[in-house]
């Protein structure tokens, strides 16, 4: 830490996590979307130690979806779109998903912040189209605060995005967003690390890292940086969506892959500094 008063040391707490690669160990129950982890007001359920019935079932309220082993360790499959019942492009807005009820400490609110996931990404069906990974607000509801993990489609390159207010005391909306692009052009059935963060600058980050059978590797060192906006104060008031956009039933952003696990994490003071 440091000696000088006047500088404060922070360093990197999580502030939720997803195992979805314990299931495994866990028994084999099912339970639907709706009823993961939702909690009350008073007991959130938000610690991310996931029930042990906990899984993702099929759009359409079809069969659930086993997990699937994936180089050593295991994740949970999204179905998304391609579950094998195609409902004219729409999936059910609660399939396909996992939610986690809104807390602020899932929120930058003007600090250092990050997000990690773990993901084995399968083809997406509709050119064009931005396939969320995970997602906490959207631009079109709510306070108009967002951050999320994407991906454009047909290209599978990652994208890093925060939308939030110019500053805690400005409402006016800024964005800051990290494009991935050809250079990282995620192959489907391949496994990726995904870091997507946003500094105390204001400035969105990505990293994409592929496993070469032994270990994650950095595609492009350098990563892909968006504009920075000193002062950013993202807050979306909306609960955490996992392999959808919350309250959406179009195909085209709905993730379909595996994911093995999620963490989020933000900078606070260390105590004593």
């Amino acid at each position: 830490m440091s000696s000088d008063p006047s500088v404060t040391t922070t360093r990197e707490y999580t502030k939720g996590a997803w195992a979805f690669n314990t299931y495994f160990s866990r028994g084999g129950h099912f339970y639907t979307p709706g009823s993961i982890n939702p909690g009350t007001a008073s007991d959130p359920k938000d610690d991310g130690r996931l029930a042990d019935n906990t899984i993702v079932k099929k759009v359409n309220g079809g069969q659930p979806i086993p997990p699937v082993a994936a180089d050593g360790a295991s994740s949970l499959r999204f179905p998304g779109w391609d579950d094998g019942t195609p409902n004219n492009g729409l999936v059910d807005e609660n399939a396909s998903r996992v939610w986690v009820p809104h807390r602020d400490k899932f929120n930058p609110l003007g600090k250092r912040f990050k997000i990690y996931v773990y993901v084995r990404p399968r083809s997406p069906k509709v050119p064009g189209e931005s396939p969320n990974i995970i997602q906490k607000g959207r631009v079109d509801q709510g306070n108009g605060h967002q951050w999320k993990v994407s991906m454009n489609a047909p290209s599978m390159s990652p994208v890093c995005t925060f939308v939030g207010a110019t500053s805690k005391t400005d409402a006016r909306i800024v964005r800051t967003e990290a494009f991935a692009g050809s250079a990282a052009q995620m192959e489907p059935g391949d496994r990726y690390l995904l870091t997507c963060e946003l500094s105390t600058r204001g400035q969105a980050s990505l990293h994409v890292w592929h496993w070469n059978g032994t270990r994650f590797v950095d595609v492009v060192p350098a990563g892909f940086k968006g504009d920075a906006h000193a002062g950013i104060w993202v807050a979306p008031d909306d609960e955490v969506s996992i392999g959808k956009k919350p309250r959406d039933d179009t195909s085209g952003d709905t993730y379909a892959g595996d994911i093995d696990n999620i963490r989020i994490s933000r900078w606070e003071p260390v105590t004593g500094s």
